[in-house]
């Protein structure tokens, strides 16, 4: 997960100086609003364990 944000931080200011640079920042705004959109869906799709289920490799 480490990795994943990371690359976000990475690309993120990248894209927006690219977008920037080509005189498209109009466009820019909606690439960076559907990223953060996007990004709650995608939180929402993981699963959490069931309330008293232990994980099949849990000891104790």
């Amino acid at each position: 997960m480490s990795g994943i944000g990371r690359f976000g931080a990475v690309f993120g200011p990248w894209l927006g100086g690219i977008l920037v640079a080509s005189q498209l920042s109009g466009p820019g705004f909606a690439v960076f609003a559907v990223a953060g959109l996007l990004s709650p869906a995608m939180v929402a799709l993981v699963r959490r364990p069931a309330v008293g289920r232990r994980s099949p490799g849990h000891v104790g």
